[in-house]
């Protein structure tokens, strides 16, 4: 597996979790997608402790396209 590979499977990973920690909400997988990839980015790559400020998901475990960023507030 590759490097984007790996990594993509890492945000995939979170955006499910965050998503569990949300109750499971329909129509959000975007947003959840962008706030995973936003807290990889924010660790360079290791979310292992983020899932504590996260706060979304992705309901089929499939990356969505090019999510849109979600406005703060």
């Amino acid at each position: 597996m590759s490097h984007d590979e790996q990594q993509e499977q890492h945000i995939r990973e979170l955006a499910y979790r965050i998503w569990e920690s949300e109750g499971r909400p329909e129509g959000q997988a975007i947003r959840h997608w962008r706030e995973a990839c936003e807290l990889v980015g924010a660790t360079g790559g290791d979310s292992g402790d983020t899932l504590d400020t996260a706060s979304g998901g992705v309901e089929s475990g499939v990356a969505p396209p090019m999510p849109e960023r979600r406005a703060a507030g």
